[in-house]
């Protein structure tokens, strides 16, 4: 799934791939679970608060605007 319009609200779901993209700030609805990759590029705001995001230890992280 990917997220990449304006500010969103990113559902509480689980997730094969999650891909945050573009400017705006996308918050988390809930727990989210990433079963495969979870990437955050160009200039995108992941917001958290306080929700859980899993992502399989197996699997990839990847913060783009580093």
């Amino acid at each position: 799934m990917k997220y990449d319009g304006g500010a969103q609200n990113v559902l509480s779901e689980d997730y094969y791939n999650l891909v945050i993209d573009q400017s705006g700030n996308k918050t988390a609805q809930g727990v989210i679970n990433v079963a495969n990759d979870m990437t955050i590029s160009n200039s995108a705001s992941f917001l958290t608060s306080t929700n859980t995001i899993d992502v399989s230890e197996q699997q990839r992280w990847r913060n783009l605007n580093w």
